[in-house]
């Protein structure tokens, strides 16, 4: 883990310990946005897939 967010991830384990609300809480410290279900459930993901070494 990068050190600069060491801190936070202590805050955020302090008040949130499970492992899924770690997630959620890091993303929005991270992007300012606050996941919830209902946006979870109605965005539209993109996604790809990069292959491997050969």
């Amino acid at each position: 883990m990068p050190d600069e967010l060491v801190e936070t991830r202590e805050r955020i384990d302090s008040v949130c310990p499970t492992l899924a609300g770690l997630h959620f809480r890091l993303a929005k410290h991270l992007t300012g946005i606050p996941l919830t279900q209902q946006l979870l459930e109605q965005s539209t993901y993109l996604s790809g897939v990069v292959p491997g070494p050969r």
